[in-house]
């Protein structure tokens, strides 16, 4: 492969989003290292695999890829199982101009749910990505996709729905920015979505995610701003911070869950800390940790209830969540009436008798109702004095 910059356009794309140029934008990551995709051109594309290492995509100005509609197989993909891919970079000129397009409404709404739903970017078991300057609008489910080492997202936006601040229903699964792996930097992003904004996930194939940095970031509307998720089997989140967060209209604000139903989980979380973090208006918990979140319990109140007795008496393994720390938490309600409503609580911490959790609330203003069971920490003493009792 000779090691060369190639332009779209002449490489014999039309770039008219109409005419397919699927075949001309593989042939030319093929061919190239660097591949431009033309400012003022409008690519469709359909499967993209970016299939080798030290790849470079580059969007001029406005330039923007179009995901052919009603193309299950649509979607940018490094996905190198069994080895590594090493440098890929996908980078816009102009920040919030650069575009992938995900035609995703025809998805959200036709099959809200489909066994399998196009990604925008996909970059798995890939070392030393970036993605940078570029926005990311209405992917069918997740935009991007990273699981790998020495991965970093700055600069990047995503919009999914803008006509909607409703949460999860209008646009479903709609992640932004779904990290795994180690050594993650992700900075100076923006989401409007209609599902977790940066959702931490362990790596899996029996590895932890670690070492997460998430700085100078805004989600709204979405059903989580930045969210640590622990799935099935023995699997961790360990050394993430947090700092510079805003959320507004999320369901919750800042915290922890599992993924899967809880009888599969007995993974953990440690030293996971939200600093300076600023929450506005949020429809259910500002903070949260909770081992019994799945599907089902999120549509209850408070997104915060324990499962009943038998269920308890049959689960064997537990999720655990130690130093856990939420420092400078500003929690506010522009609507007088947000804070009063039945469904909202300013915390729910709810953790397994087993496995009780370590969890610190420290020079924060979050004055409000707090559910709190099976957790310990000095500082939640007065927060949890203020507890809000199962319905």
């Amino acid at each position: 492969r000779v090691r060369r910059t190639c332009s779209l356009l002449e490489f014999g794309a039309r770039g008219d989003s109409v005419t397919d140029d699927t075949a001309v934008v593989q042939r030319a990551i093929g061919s190239c290292s660097t591949v431009v995709f033309n400012e003022g051109g409008r690519f469709l594309v359909g499967s993209v695999m970016l299939n080798h290492s030290n790849l470079h995509l580059h969007f001029e100005g406005n330039a923007s890829a179009i995901l052919k509609p009603r193309d299950p197989e649509a979607g940018f993909i490094a996905w190198c199982s069994g080895c590594v891919y090493e440098n890929i970079t996908v980078t816009g000129t102009s920040r919030y101009t650069s575009v992938i397009d995900g035609n995703g409404r025809y998805w959200w709404s036709v099959h809200p749910k489909p066994a399998h739903k196009p990604k925008l970017l996909v970059l798995h078991n890939v070392r030393r990505a970036h993605v940078s300057g570029m926005l990311f609008r209405d992917s069918p489910s997740f935009h991007l996709l990273m699981r790998g080492d020495r991965m970093s997202i700055t600069g990047c936006r995503v919009e999914a729905g803008m006509d909607n601040c409703e949460g999860y229903g209008p646009q479903p699964n709609t992640d932004a920015f779904h990290t795994h792996g180690t050594n993650i930097y992700i900075s100076d992003c923006w989401v409007h979505n209609g599902d977790d904004g940066f959702p931490v996930e362990p790596a899996g194939y029996g590895e932890d995610t670690r070492n997460v940095l998430i700085e100078n970031c805004h989600a709204e509307c979405g059903s989580n701003g930045v969210v640590l998720l622990v799935g099935s089997g023995t699997m961790s989140v360990r050394d993430v911070i947090a700092r510079n967060i805003t959320t507004n209209r999320t369901n919750q604000g800042a915290g922890i869950k599992i993924s899967e139903p809880y009888e599969s989980v007995h993974g953990n979380v440690t030293n996971a800390s939200w600093d300076g973090v600023s929450i506005t208006d949020p429809r259910a918990a500002a903070l949260y940790v909770n081992v019994f979140q799945e599907d089902a319990q999120m549509n209850k109140p408070y997104g915060c209830t324990m499962p009943n007795a038998s269920a308890l008496a049959a689960k064997q393994h537990w999720m655990s969540a130690h130093d856990v720390h939420f420092r400078r938490i500003a929690l506010q309600y522009t609507n007088p009436r947000a804070g009063a409503t039945a469904t909202t609580l300013a915390g729910c911490f709810d953790c397994a008798p087993q496995t009780p959790c370590d969890i610190a609330v420290e020079d924060s203003d979050v004055s409000g109702r707090f559910m709190c069971r099976n957790v310990r920490g000095r500082s939640l003493a007065r927060l949890c004095a203020n507890q809000t009792r199962q319905i």
